[in-house]
């Protein structure tokens, strides 16, 4: 589904639809995730600090939170256009409810 972006208190928060197959049945249910943008390799990419899926907190189980980002978030994809503008970003910032891209 379509994410929705909020900043809030110098948080990113990402939440998202997304349709689980599980025992024979499909359902819905919505992701979010709230961290930072860090630095990684030659660009940004987007840290959560907590995952939760429904109302399932993802951080609080072992092992759960490299396996649900990695499927949930590494799934969404963005608009060509947007992943080549991002790839040329030299300083992301968070402050306050901003969030500041500077490019060359």
């Amino acid at each position: 589904g379509t994410p929705n972006f909020r900043i809030r208190d110098g948080v990113v928060q990402i939440g998202f639809p997304v349709t689980v197959s599980a025992l024979g049945a499909d359902v819905t249910v919505i992701v979010q995730a709230q961290g930072v943008f860090a630095k990684k390799g030659d660009g940004f990419a987007f840290e959560p600090d907590t995952l939760t899926v429904g109302s399932c907190p993802v951080q609080r189980l072992p092992y759960a939170p490299t396996y649900a980002r990695n499927k949930f978030l590494a799934a969404q994809t963005g608009a060509e256009d947007m992943a080549a503008v991002w790839s040329k970003v030299v300083s992301v910032a968070v402050e306050g409810n901003t969030l500041t891209l500077t490019m060359p």
